[in-house]
């Protein structure tokens, strides 16, 4: 199956229903994730599912990968934010994103 690794700014089923238009199949959410590191996270994941890659943001994905998601971006969560914390150069004022497998 095809899945599609975004973050959005707005409302995730809004952003479905962007994506549903001139879609043939039905788009459900997977899993969603908020994050105050959405964009590293997503660049982190694009890249960890690199070999699953179909085009742009769009991954083959067994049914493994899709249920350690979550958990994999929790991980990937935590280790952004361990950096921030010890680094006093990153700005503290983070917005908490949407962040979703399609």
């Amino acid at each position: 199956m095809s899945y599609k690794i975004g973050v959005t700014k707005s409302d995730i089923m809004g952003r479905v229903r962007q994506l549903q238009t001139g879609n043939p199949y039905n788009i459900e959410v997977m899993a969603i994730f908020k994050s105050k590191h959405a964009f590293k996270v997503e660049s982190y994941l694009h890249k960890y599912y690199g070999t699953e890659n179909i085009r742009n943001e769009w991954f083959s994905l067994d049914a493994m990968q899709v249920g350690d998601f979550a958990n994999r971006c929790g991980i990937v969560e935590k280790m952004f934010c361990c950096i921030q914390d010890s680094n006093t150069y990153v700005n503290k004022t983070l917005n908490v994103l949407s962040f979703g497998l399609f």
